[in-house]
């Protein structure tokens, strides 16, 4: 049987969100920062997620870069984890917070990059969210049962419209 960690699902403290963060801050392998922590990997990589999410939510304008070198974690890892915490994220790489003057470096990638990351669009990078997904199959599998019902009924019809025909002939 495998062994939790003595602090699996504690409530984080202030204390140990911030030791994190410097933690992230020095470059720590997430292995030695879960073992220092006393926490799964897991945990580490949504508890950084959920502070990024934080950082968003306080500052809309924050740039994926700054996330990125606030939590420690890829751009990938953050958009997922945004994704499933239902975070609706411009995904913006340019650096509108301080001093970047080469906008104009990536514009065959500004479609991409401007998609918002929300249920109802598709996201962008492969990240692909699961209830846009489920909600597609639903809206798609309604309009198949509508065919199906319609063309059932249609051929219903023709059929006792045949058969009245033959029976009264």
């Amino acid at each position: 049987m495998e062994h939790l960690p003595l602090n699996h699902r504690a409530k984080w403290t202030k204390t140990e969100q911030t030791q994190l963060l410097k933690e992230t801050k020095m470059k720590i392998d997430i292995n030695q920062i879960a073992l220092n922590h006393k926490r799964t990997i897991g945990a580490i990589k949504f508890k950084l997620i959920r502070i990024a999410a934080n950082l968003v939510d306080e500052h809309p304008s924050i740039n994926i870069n700054k996330l990125i070198d606030i939590t420690n974690l890829s751009k990938d890892d953050l958009l997922i984890g945004f994704n499933k915490i239902h975070l609706d994220f411009n995904i913006n790489d340019n650096n509108n917070d301080s001093d970047s003057d080469n906008d104009s470096d990536n514009d065959n990638d500004s479609d991409c990059e401007s998609i918002i990351i929300e249920n109802n669009s598709i996201p962008c990078n492969n990240v692909i969210s699961l209830n846009y997904v489920n909600e597609e199959l639903y809206r798609i599998n309604g309009k198949i049962n509508c065919l199906i019902v319609s063309f059932t009924t249609f051929v219903i019809t023709n059929l006792l419209v045949e058969l009245i025909n033959v029976y009264y002939r």
